[in-house]
Protein backbone atom coordinates (compact mmCIF):
# COMPACT_ATOMS: atom_id res chain seq x y z
CA UNK A 1 0.00 0.00 0.00
CA UNK A 2 3.17 1.98 -0.72
CA UNK A 3 2.07 5.24 -2.98
CA UNK A 4 3.27 5.48 -6.38
CA UNK A 5 5.47 7.71 -7.47
CA UNK A 6 3.28 9.09 -10.40
CA UNK A 7 0.75 9.46 -7.90
CA UNK A 8 3.15 11.43 -5.16
CA UNK A 9 3.97 13.42 -8.33
CA UNK A 10 0.36 14.44 -9.13
CA UNK A 11 -0.61 14.78 -5.41
CA UNK A 12 2.10 17.33 -5.18
CA UNK A 13 1.37 18.91 -8.47
CA UNK A 14 -2.66 19.74 -7.33
CA UNK A 15 -1.65 20.62 -3.59
CA UNK A 16 -3.17 23.85 -3.43
CA UNK A 17 -6.14 22.29 -4.36
CA UNK A 18 -6.19 21.57 -1.01
CA UNK A 19 -7.43 25.06 -0.35
CA UNK A 20 -10.22 24.41 -1.87
CA UNK A 21 -11.76 21.41 0.35
CA UNK A 22 -14.18 22.19 3.57
CA UNK A 23 -11.71 22.29 6.49
CA UNK A 24 -13.90 20.05 8.55
CA UNK A 25 -12.88 17.09 5.78
CA UNK A 26 -9.13 17.92 6.18
CA UNK A 27 -9.11 18.26 9.84
CA UNK A 28 -10.61 14.46 9.91
CA UNK A 29 -8.47 13.13 7.43
CA UNK A 30 -5.66 15.03 9.65
CA UNK A 31 -6.77 13.20 12.29
CA UNK A 32 -7.07 9.84 11.24
CA UNK A 33 -3.64 9.87 9.65
CA UNK A 34 -1.76 11.26 12.74
CA UNK A 35 -4.30 8.10 14.90
CA UNK A 36 -1.86 5.90 12.75
CA UNK A 37 1.20 3.51 14.30
CA UNK A 38 3.33 5.31 11.23
CA UNK A 39 2.29 8.76 10.72
CA UNK A 40 5.26 10.27 10.90
CA UNK A 41 6.04 8.72 7.49
CA UNK A 42 3.05 9.46 5.86
CA UNK A 43 3.78 13.58 7.33
CA UNK A 44 7.28 13.36 5.85
CA UNK A 45 5.81 12.53 2.29
CA UNK A 46 3.28 15.09 2.65
CA UNK A 47 6.15 17.33 3.59
CA UNK A 48 7.96 16.24 0.50
CA UNK A 49 5.65 16.57 -1.92
CA UNK A 50 4.84 20.27 -0.76
CA UNK A 51 1.41 18.94 0.59
CA UNK A 52 2.00 19.79 4.12
CA UNK A 53 2.79 23.38 3.84
CA UNK A 54 -0.45 23.62 1.18
CA UNK A 55 -2.23 22.60 3.58
CA UNK A 56 -0.28 24.87 6.75
CA UNK A 57 1.20 27.58 4.88
CA UNK A 58 2.05 28.80 8.15
CA UNK A 59 4.58 26.06 8.72
CA UNK A 60 6.85 27.01 5.05
CA UNK A 61 9.06 29.19 6.94
CA UNK A 62 10.16 26.83 9.17
CA UNK A 63 12.21 24.74 5.77
CA UNK A 64 15.07 27.69 5.78
CA UNK A 65 14.60 28.97 9.85
CA UNK A 66 17.48 28.23 12.08
CA UNK A 67 20.02 25.88 9.80
CA UNK A 68 22.86 26.54 11.82
CA UNK A 69 21.01 24.49 14.74
CA UNK A 70 18.88 22.23 13.06
CA UNK A 71 20.90 21.58 9.34
CA UNK A 72 19.40 21.71 6.43
CA UNK A 73 15.81 20.89 6.65
CA UNK A 74 15.81 24.23 9.50
CA UNK A 75 12.65 23.86 12.22
CA UNK A 76 10.95 21.84 9.73
CA UNK A 77 13.78 19.13 10.50
CA UNK A 78 13.35 19.15 14.47
CA UNK A 79 9.54 19.30 14.07
CA UNK A 80 9.32 16.16 12.29
CA UNK A 81 11.95 14.45 14.40
CA UNK A 82 9.73 15.29 17.66
CA UNK A 83 6.96 13.90 16.16
CA UNK A 84 8.60 10.62 15.35
CA UNK A 85 10.37 10.48 18.91
CA UNK A 86 6.24 11.22 20.35
CA UNK A 87 5.04 8.30 18.08
CA UNK A 88 8.05 6.34 19.65
CA UNK A 89 6.80 7.27 22.96
CA UNK A 90 3.23 6.23 22.71
CA UNK A 91 4.05 3.16 21.38
CA UNK A 92 6.46 1.61 23.97
CA UNK A 93 5.15 3.64 27.37
CA UNK A 94 5.25 0.56 29.35
CA UNK A 95 9.26 0.57 28.10
CA UNK A 96 9.59 4.16 28.54
CA UNK A 97 7.44 4.44 32.42
CA UNK A 98 7.16 0.84 33.51
CA UNK A 99 5.42 2.28 37.04
CA UNK A 100 3.58 4.96 35.09
CA UNK A 101 1.87 3.38 31.93
CA UNK A 102 -1.20 2.29 33.82
CA UNK A 103 -2.19 5.76 34.60
CA UNK A 104 -0.69 7.66 31.90
CA UNK A 105 -2.65 5.12 29.18
CA UNK A 106 -5.42 5.75 31.55
CA UNK A 107 -4.96 9.36 31.20
CA UNK A 108 -4.50 8.88 27.19
CA UNK A 109 -7.67 6.87 26.98
CA UNK A 110 -9.87 9.52 29.38
CA UNK A 111 -9.02 12.47 27.06
CA UNK A 112 -10.02 10.46 23.68
CA UNK A 113 -13.80 12.33 22.09
CA UNK A 114 -15.47 10.95 19.40
CA UNK A 115 -13.62 13.14 17.24
CA UNK A 116 -10.11 12.15 18.07
CA UNK A 117 -8.04 10.70 20.01
CA UNK A 118 -5.60 12.80 22.26
CA UNK A 119 -2.65 10.80 20.82
CA UNK A 120 -3.59 12.24 17.29
CA UNK A 121 -3.52 15.89 19.26
CA UNK A 122 -0.61 15.35 21.08
CA UNK A 123 1.17 14.35 17.87
CA UNK A 124 -0.33 17.84 15.96
CA UNK A 125 0.78 20.18 18.67
CA UNK A 126 4.42 17.76 18.88
CA UNK A 127 4.45 19.23 14.87
CA UNK A 128 3.49 22.49 15.20
CA UNK A 129 4.86 23.42 18.49
CA UNK A 130 7.60 25.71 17.08
CA UNK A 131 5.66 27.41 14.40
CA UNK A 132 6.44 30.82 15.88
CA UNK A 133 10.31 30.16 15.70
CA UNK A 134 10.44 32.11 12.25
CA UNK A 135 8.77 34.94 13.02
CA UNK A 136 10.50 35.63 16.33
CA UNK A 137 13.89 34.90 15.51
CA UNK A 138 16.48 37.58 16.46
CA UNK A 139 20.57 37.71 16.27
CA UNK A 140 21.10 38.59 19.73
CA UNK A 141 25.20 38.03 21.11
CA UNK A 142 26.12 35.97 18.35
CA UNK A 143 23.79 33.66 18.44
CA UNK A 144 19.96 33.06 16.50
CA UNK A 145 17.37 33.28 19.87
CA UNK A 146 13.24 33.28 19.47
CA UNK A 147 11.74 35.01 22.82
CA UNK A 148 8.20 34.91 22.51
CA UNK A 149 7.92 32.13 20.46
CA UNK A 150 5.59 29.59 22.75
CA UNK A 151 3.52 32.86 22.73
CA UNK A 152 3.31 34.03 19.25
CA UNK A 153 2.90 30.03 18.78
CA UNK A 154 -0.15 29.90 21.00
CA UNK A 155 -1.68 32.17 18.90
CA UNK A 156 -0.88 31.40 15.64
CA UNK A 157 -1.79 27.55 16.35
CA UNK A 158 -5.35 28.76 17.42
CA UNK A 159 -6.06 30.68 14.06
CA UNK A 160 -4.45 27.79 12.39
CA UNK A 161 -6.88 25.17 13.63
CA UNK A 162 -9.61 27.31 13.52
CA UNK A 163 -9.37 27.28 10.20
CA UNK A 164 -9.30 24.16 9.80
CA UNK A 165 -12.39 23.85 12.18
CA UNK A 166 -11.35 22.31 15.13
CA UNK A 167 -13.29 22.88 18.51
CA UNK A 168 -12.99 25.23 20.82
CA UNK A 169 -11.48 22.45 23.40
CA UNK A 170 -9.25 21.33 20.90
CA UNK A 171 -7.92 24.91 19.60
CA UNK A 172 -7.03 25.11 23.80
CA UNK A 173 -5.48 22.03 24.41
CA UNK A 174 -3.14 22.48 21.49
CA UNK A 175 -2.87 26.27 22.22
CA UNK A 176 -2.05 25.21 26.02
CA UNK A 177 0.45 23.39 25.53
CA UNK A 178 2.36 25.36 22.96
CA UNK A 179 2.23 28.27 25.52
CA UNK A 180 4.03 25.85 28.21
CA UNK A 181 6.52 23.73 25.84
CA UNK A 182 9.17 25.23 27.77
CA UNK A 183 8.68 25.32 31.30
CA UNK A 184 9.31 21.53 31.81
CA UNK A 185 12.80 22.75 30.78
CA UNK A 186 12.83 25.29 32.63
CA UNK A 187 11.99 23.31 35.77
CA UNK A 188 14.30 20.50 34.98
CA UNK A 189 17.22 22.77 34.70
CA UNK A 190 16.74 23.66 38.48
CA UNK A 191 18.65 21.85 40.48
CA UNK A 192 15.80 20.37 42.75
CA UNK A 193 12.18 21.01 41.91
CA UNK A 194 9.34 21.67 44.96
CA UNK A 195 6.26 20.66 45.47
CA UNK A 196 4.79 24.25 45.01
CA UNK A 197 6.51 24.45 41.47
CA UNK A 198 5.00 21.15 40.61
CA UNK A 199 1.85 22.60 41.97
CA UNK A 200 1.67 25.27 40.12
CA UNK A 201 3.07 23.82 36.66
CA UNK A 202 -0.28 21.37 37.37
CA UNK A 203 -2.48 23.78 38.29
CA UNK A 204 -1.84 26.06 34.84
CA UNK A 205 -2.01 23.44 32.77
CA UNK A 206 -4.98 21.32 34.41
CA UNK A 207 -5.91 18.33 32.53
CA UNK A 208 -2.91 18.98 29.98
CA UNK A 209 -0.12 19.29 31.84
CA UNK A 210 0.59 15.36 31.35
CA UNK A 211 0.41 15.21 27.46
CA UNK A 212 2.78 18.23 27.47
CA UNK A 213 5.59 16.87 29.35
CA UNK A 214 5.10 13.37 26.95
CA UNK A 215 5.54 16.49 23.86
CA UNK A 216 8.22 17.74 26.13
CA UNK A 217 10.04 14.33 26.11
CA UNK A 218 9.77 13.91 22.20
CA UNK A 219 11.54 17.43 22.23
CA UNK A 220 14.39 16.94 24.03
CA UNK A 221 15.26 13.06 22.69
CA UNK A 222 14.65 14.51 19.16
CA UNK A 223 18.25 15.93 19.91
CA UNK A 224 19.40 12.28 20.70
CA UNK A 225 20.44 9.72 17.75
CA UNK A 226 18.70 6.84 18.46
CA UNK A 227 22.05 4.88 19.70
CA UNK A 228 22.18 7.90 22.75
CA UNK A 229 18.02 7.60 23.95
CA UNK A 230 18.65 4.09 24.07
CA UNK A 231 21.68 4.26 26.53
CA UNK A 232 19.41 7.07 28.86
CA UNK A 233 16.68 4.58 28.70
CA UNK A 234 18.60 1.77 29.55
CA UNK A 235 20.39 3.49 32.32
CA UNK A 236 16.75 4.92 33.56
CA UNK A 237 15.54 1.36 33.99
CA UNK A 238 18.81 0.26 35.91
Amino acid sequence: LKIEPATLKAIGAKRKSIAGSAGERVQYELLRLLEGGDSTACVREMEACGLLTALMPELSRLRRCARVYYGEAGVMGHSLQVLSRLEELLGKLPEVYPDLEPQLSAHLAGRDTPAASYAALLKLTALIHDIAKPATARPIGGRLRFFGHEEVGAKMSDKLLDRLRFSRDQRRAVAQMIRYHLRPGNLAANPTVSDKAVYRFFDELREEGVGLLLVCWADYASYLTDKQLAKVLSLLRN
